[in-house]
């Protein structure tokens, strides 16, 4: 595309939620156009559930568990240090982004602005907090931290309906 507008892409930068398949396709692209490429992942080198499209710390593949029965464990590539921090707020198997785009109030596609959903979001995140709890393969300590999030989803949720 570059070169049909009259431009040369001279290196890649990118910056975000980053899964390490995502990052080797890239990487892979940019070496057959010789094009150098930085990575700078927010927190790790996110995991990658089937869906290809959410990306958990670790935990179970939700989205396979929904359609096959089938549990399959995931993580990603993370610093120790970071790990730690993470594990005091993280419920396994949750997407780390959490569907950012229906977050936002308005958002730019790129050639034009969209309202999101917070109400789908929050609703989003409750169906999937409480499929993961369903699974059955959290410890103790990870349902306490599920059953406070939930309970944190659920009181945004009646504020933004009292807000309607």
């Amino acid at each position: 595309m570059a070169r049909k507008v009259g431009s040369r892409i001279k290196q890649w930068i990118i910056y975000g939620f980053i899964s390490l398949e995502g990052l080797k396709l890239l990487d892979k692209i940019a070496q057959s156009h010789s094009i150098p490429l930085v990575a700078f992942a927010m927190g790790n080198l996110t995991a990658l559930c089937a869906n290809n499209y959410d990306m958990p710390l670790f935990g179970v593949d939700e989205w396979l568990w929904q359609r096959k029965r089938s549990i399959h464990k995931l993580g990603a590539l993370v610093d120790r240090t970071t790990f730690d921090e993470y594990l005091q707020e993280f419920i396994p198997g949750s997407d780390q982004p959490g569907d950012w785009s229906a977050r936002q109030t308005r958002l730019f596609t790129g050639t034009g602005y969209e309202s999101g959903s917070i109400r789908g979001h929050l609703e989003n995140s409750i169906r999937l907090i409480n499929s993961l709890l369903e699974i059955g393969n959290f410890s103790d300590w990870q349902k306490r931290l599920a059953t406070n999030e939930l309970k944190l989803l659920n009181e945004a949720l009646e504020k933004s309906e009292n807000r309607i």
